[in-house]
């Protein structure tokens, strides 16, 4: 182990596979949350642009309602990654304590507090967007 510097390993490899496809699961699931927000805006800049040129747009809510998706999506992979964080610091105070590795607990406890801060600022953020989302659809009913 002590010779294995890098963030994923941390010596036990059927805990660094399982851990590593997850993380995988979760990039993905980032990009794609992005991937609609960048959606998102552009539907939200054609209805400006229609707005501007006098015609009625259609599917106004359209836009935000991709953004409460987008934030979903990021937050619940930012979930998974703060769960693999959390993995990795226990299996990292396991191998301290058992003698297995000399590495410093620090590193992962900024990663997994990082993600912790993610996390928090992520349900806030899906919170706000999602009610700003009703407050739309109230508007839009009236």
């Amino acid at each position: 182990m002590e010779n294995n510097i890098s963030v994923r390993r941390s010596g036990n490899t059927a805990l660094d596979l399982a851990l590593i496809e997850k993380e995988k699961i979760a990039a993905f699931t980032i990009i794609l949350g992005y991937t609609i927000l960048i959606i998102s805006a552009n539907k939200e800049r054609n209805i400006l642009i229609q707005r501007e040129q006098g015609i009625e747009p259609q599917n106004e809510s359209e836009p935000t309602r991709l953004v409460v998706l987008s934030s979903i999506m990021t937050l619940l992979a930012n979930i998974l990654l703060g769960d693999i964080a959390y993995s990795r610091l226990r299996e990292l105070e396991k191998n301290i304590s058992s003698g297995e590795s000399k590495f410093s607990i620090i590193p992962n406890l900024n990663i997994t507090r990082g993600y912790s801060i993610i996390i928090l600022g992520n349900i806030l953020k899906t919170i706000g967007v999602i009610q700003r989302a009703q407050e739309q659809a109230q508007i839009t009913v009236l």
